[in-house]
């Protein structure tokens, strides 16, 4: 038996989450520059990432538009884990030599994927760190070009203690609800 649980979201469970912003880029969550967010030893400004919202969007997410976005989550209320996939539709408004999503750092990424549409798969390699995921692909892509991006990812991911203010990751069940 799988340890996920399936679940009717609508009538059973209350998901105070922003998972979806875990896959989504910042034009969704709003980042703003922090310089207490900086690489150690360098002079490279971070944004906010998974955990801020609100202010001044991350210049590379500027560089594209997010046309689509398809999720598949699994759920595990009793370990406080999720199995996620994201797919993400986008147009790349200027060249794009990398793309920045944000992810929350608890989540390890199993496999990303990024293919231009009618143009084929396109390798890539990437990055996962203070909350983004830094996807390189091998070519540069053309302005205009439409982009998919697939991420497989996994875990536990931060706790909202004041949900859904502060983002991350609450389930609760409403009384009398069946699982299966």
């Amino acid at each position: 038996m799988s340890p996920f649980t399936k679940i009717n979201i609508s009538t059973c469970i209350q998901i105070g989450a922003l998972v979806v912003l875990m896959a989504t880029p910042a034009c969704f969550t709003g980042l703003r520059p922090s310089n207490d967010k900086a690489i150690p030893g360098s002079d490279e400004v971070q944004y906010g990432g998974t955990e801020d919202s609100g202010g001044v969007l991350n210049p590379l997410q500027a560089r594209f538009d997010v046309q689509h976005i398809e999720l598949e989550l699994k759920i595990s209320p009793a370990s406080k884990s999720i199995q996620g996939s994201a797919t993400l539709k986008l147009l790349a408004i200027e060249s794009l030599d990398e793309i920045l999503l944000d992810l929350d750092s608890r989540l390890t990424i199993s496999e990303v994927r990024m293919s231009v549409v009618g143009g084929g798969f396109v390798p890539s390699r990437f990055r996962h760190t203070h909350g983004g995921l830094h996807i390189y692909p091998s070519l540069t892509l053309p302005s205009q070009s439409l982009v998919s991006v697939g991420v497989d990812y996994e875990g536990k991911p931060r706790v909202a203690e004041k949900a859904p203010w502060d983002g991350g990751f609450t389930v609760s069940f409403r009384q009398g609800c069946k699982t299966s």
